[in-house]
C-alpha cells in the first residue's frame, strides 16, 4: 500500500489466447467483421455533466447518483466516467435496499437499509471508470455496492475515507465512586481520540 494510505485499482487488459494453427499470426485473432458490427457501442456517461466537482471543493455524491441513474436507463454497455480529479463523496441518508452497513454503535446487521457512496442497482454491463481520479469518502458508509447487477467493472481510481466529525458515544454506566461522579463510555473503533490531562480530544475532519 502506498505511504499515503490510498488504495489504487489499476485497469487491466484482457488478452485473447491464440487459436490453434494461428501462432505468429495476430491478425487471425480478429473476429469477423460481421461479428464486430454486432457488438453494441459503449455509451459514456460523464459524472461532471451532472454537476460532479472534479476540483474536490464540493460534495459530488448527488451528482454521481444522478449519473448512475442515467446510466441505468442505457441499453447496452455503459461507462460511467470520472474525468481525472478529486471527488468528495459524503454519506447520504440510508435508503431501502439489500445492502447494509455497520452503524457506529453496532455490528453489521440486516436492517433493510443501505448507505453507500456509489451504489449500482439493477445495472448490467457497466464500467465505473475513475480516469485516474481520487475519491474521498466521508462518514460511515460502504464505498461501493452493487445490487441485482451483472458484469460490473470498477477501475482507474484511488480512494480513502475521512474520519467522521460527529462522535457516536454510548454511556454504558454512571455512578459515584469515592465521592466523585463518573461515566463509562463505549467509543466505536472508527472514532479517533486522545486522552491527556483528564481531557478527551476527538480526532476527525
Amino acid at each position: 500500500m502506498p505511504a499515503d494510505g490510498r488504495r489504487t485499482f489499476p485497469q487491466y487488459e484482457c488478452v485473447l489466447p491464440q487459436q490453434s494453427g494461428t501462432r505468429g499470426h495476430p491478425a487471425a485473432l480478429a473476429a469477423p467483421l460481421s461479428a464486430q458490427a454486432a457488438q453494441p457501442a459503449e455509451t459514456v456517461v460523464d459524472v461532471t455533466a451532472f454537476g460532479a466537482d472534479r476540483t474536490g471543493a464540493r460534495d459530488s455524491a448527488g451528482a454521481v447518483a444522478a449519473a448512475l441513474r442515467q446510466a441505468r436507463t442505457v441499453q447496452g454497455p455503459v461507462r460511467v466516467l470520472f474525468p481525472r480529479g478529486t471527488y468528495q463523496i459524503y454519506r447520504s441518508r440510508p435508503r431501502p435496499g439489500s445492502c447494509t452497513s455497520p452503524t457506529p454503535s453496532a455490528p453489521t446487521r440486516r436492517t433493510g437499509t443501505s448507505a453507500s457512496g456509489i451504489l449500482m442497482e439493477d445495472m448490467r454491463d457497466v464500467t465505473i471508470d475513475g480516469g485516474g481520479s481520487h475519491l474521498q469518502f466521508h462518514g460511515l458508509t460502504t464505498a461501493f455496492a452493487a445490487i441485482r447487477s451483472q458484469s460490473v467493472t470498477v477501475c482507474n481510481f484511488s480512494f480513502d475515507a475521512t474520519a467522521p466529525k460527529v462522535v457516536d458515544v454510548t454511556v454504558s454506566e454512571t455512578g459515584v465512586a469515592d465521592g466523585r461522579a463518573y461515566r463509562v463510555l463505549n467509543i466505536p473503533p472508527t472514532n479517533g481520540f486522545t486522552v491527556a490531562n483528564n481531557q478527551v480530544t476527538w480526532l476527525g475532519e
